[in-house]
């Protein structure tokens, strides 16, 4: 079974918006290296990429390709395993995330490809200074999903459940489903309070030490070691 990898791609209409953010998303992962209309031909293609799933449906993720950034899990043979749709916002003068939805395919539910990509965007909001991750979500079972990563209820109603392709309503019954809004507080995670970019200071940090063991090794004539 080939690993994978987790790429990002943003539309480029937000990258101004995201430099004036100070969010490089380069820092922290690596942007997606094919074709963007060939990772959609592959979602496109396959129906069942969001399974049976309450909480987003196949086309409104599809339309999130086009709007929101997005984070891909690739195979080594570029096969799409995965997705998840988000944007960065501003709420009360603070950068938060709004987590729109994510998809994977049943047949890579064994790899642990959704737990990759919430973690990743965990990471990227904690080493952005992001203070919450925002989301909803339809159903108890995904509702303990998220709250295994941290994510909080905030509130919830009671939603009709029904196919929209039907408009036979004569039985009166309804499926209800209860609908929550989520947060994740990133000042929790480890590593989450007053955090600062990591990646950017660890990177300055190591470079600086290396500069002054150069001085010094120069100044004294000795070699340096490998």
């Amino acid at each position: 079974m080939s690993s994978y990898q987790i790429y990002y791609y943003t539309p480029p209409q937000y990258k101004t918006g995201l430099e004036k953010m100070g969010i490089d998303l380069d820092l922290e992962i690596r942007n997606v290296d094919i074709l963007i209309e060939e990772i959609k031909k592959q979602i496109n293609e396959n129906k069942e990429f969001c399974r049976d799933q309450k909480s987003i449906k196949y086309d409104y993720f599809k339309s999130l390709l086009s709007t929101d950034i997005v984070l891909y899990a690739l195979s080594e043979d570029k096969e799409v395993l995965g997705a998840l749709a988000f944007m960065f916002n501003i709420k009360d003068g603070d950068k938060v995330i709004l987590f729109h939805g994510i998809c994977s395919p049943y047949i890579y539910s064994k790899r642990g490809v959704g737990s990759e990509l919430i973690n990743t965007l965990i990471k990227i909001g904690i080493t952005f200074r992001i203070k919450y991750i925002y989301l909803d979500c339809v159903g108890e079972k995904i509702k303990n999903y998220y709250e295994k990563f941290g994510f909080n209820v905030e509130k919830f109603i009671i939603k009709r459940s029904y196919d929209s392709d039907s408009d036979d309503d004569s039985d009166g019954e309804e499926d209800e489903e209860p609908h929550y809004y989520m947060k994740l507080d990133l000042s929790t995670i480890s590593g989450g309070k007053n955090k600062k970019n990591v990646s950017i200071k660890s990177r300055k940090n190591k470079k600086t030490k290396r500069n002054m063991k150069t001085r010094r090794n120069l100044k004294t004539g000795r070699k340096l070691r490998k």
